[in-house]
C-alpha cells in the first residue's frame, strides 16, 4: 500500500470514479429485469450504511471528535434510505424476495466491516467516496433514463442520491485534506476495493439479465458529469 499525498489521492480517486461512472452509463437501465435487480442489490447494501457509519465512530478517539461528530451527522442523512429502494422496487411490480442478495453484493459491503475493524477506521471513507462520486457523476444520467422508463414514482432513490450527494462528497473530501499520507493510502486502498467489488455485482446483474447487455442502446455517446465535487480539484 502505498503513502499518498491528498492531491495525489484526490487526482486518483477523480479520475477512477470518471471511469467507473463512465462505464456504469453504458449498461442497459432501460431494462426492467436489470433495473429493479439493481435497485435489490443496492437495497440490500445501503441497509448497512448507517450500521458502518456508527462502527467507524466508534473507533474515534476524543482527539477526532471532528470526524466522530461529522459521522453521526452522516448517519442521519443517511437513515432508511434502503426504505426508498424497496418502494421504488414495489412501484416496479416486484420484491425484495425476486433478487435475492447476490454473493457479490454481500462481498461489497462486508468488506468494510473488516478493513474498519482490521485495517484503520478511516478506511470506510474510500467506500463512501466512491458510491457518492457514482451517484454525483453518473446518478443524474441514471435517473433520468429511469425516469423516461419507469416514472417518478420507481425512481425517488436515484433522484435523492444524484441531488444530495453532491453536498456530501465535498464534505467528505475536506475531513480527508489535513489527514497524513498513510492514513489517504489505507482510504485509496478501500476505494479502489469498493470499486473492484461494486463494478462486479453490476456485472453480474447484468449476466443475471439473459444478455441485455448486448441488446441496450442507452450508453451511446454519454460522458459522466464531470463538473462537481472531484472534479474541482
Amino acid at each position: 500500500m502505498a503513502n499518498l499525498s491528498f492531491a495525489e489521492f484526490r487526482t486518483r480517486v477523480k479520475n477512477e470514479t470518471l471511469e467507473s461512472a463512465e462505464s456504469l452509463s453504458q449498461l442497459p437501465w432501460n431494462l426492467k429485469q436489470f433495473y429493479a435487480d439493481w435497485i435489490s442489490q443496492t437495497h440490500w447494501f445501503v441497509c448497512h450504511s448507517t450500521r458502518l457509519l456508527c462502527l467507524m465512530a466508534s473507533y474515534m478517539s476524543v482527539k477526532n471528535d471532528r470526524i466522530h461528530l461529522r459521522s453521526l451527522d452522516h448517519l442521519s442523512e443517511e437513515r432508511s434510505h434502503e426504505r426508498l429502494a424497496k418502494s421504488d422496487l414495489q412501484k416496479l411490480g416486484f420484491s425484495l424476495s425476486d433478487f435475492p442478495e447476490r454473493p457479490s453484493t454481500s462481498a461489497f459491503y462486508q468488506s468494510q466491516y473488516y478493513l474498519i475493524e482490521r485495517v484503520h477506521p478511516l478506511s470506510l471513507f474510500g467506500y463512501i467516496i466512491y458510491l457518492e462520486g457514482l451517484a454525483v457523476h453518473a446518478g443524474p444520467f441514471i435517473a433520468k433514463i429511469a425516469l423516461e422508463n419507469y416514472g417518478k414514482e420507481c425512481t425517488s432513490f436515484l433522484k435523492l442520491h444524484s441531488e444530495e450527494d453532491v453536498s456530501h462528497i465535498e464534505k467528505a473530501l475536506k475531513e480527508l485534506e489535513s489527514l497524513d499520507q498513510e492514513t489517504l493510502g489505507f482510504i485509496y486502498q478501500s476505494f479502489s476495493q469498493s470499486r473492484s467489488l461494486y463494478e462486479s455485482m453490476v456485472r453480474d446483474i447484468s449476466k443475471g439479465s439473459a444478455g441485455i447487455h448486448e441488446t441496450s442502446t442507452t450508453g451511446i455517446g454519454i460522458k459522466a458529469n464531470r463538473t462537481v465535487g472531484l472534479e474541482s480539484a
